[in-house]
């Protein structure tokens, strides 16, 4: 649990914060917020 439980909720928050931010107004604010 512990092995499958640290690294699940450390990415996740950490992957969608840094790569919502630069890509949205760096590839399409306008129709992808996310990609």
């Amino acid at each position: 649990w512990s092995h499958c439980t640290r690294p699940a909720p450390t990415p996740p928050p950490r992957s969608p914060s840094s790569s919502a931010s630069p890509a949205p107004p760096s590839t399409a604010p306008s129709n992808e917020p996310a990609p």
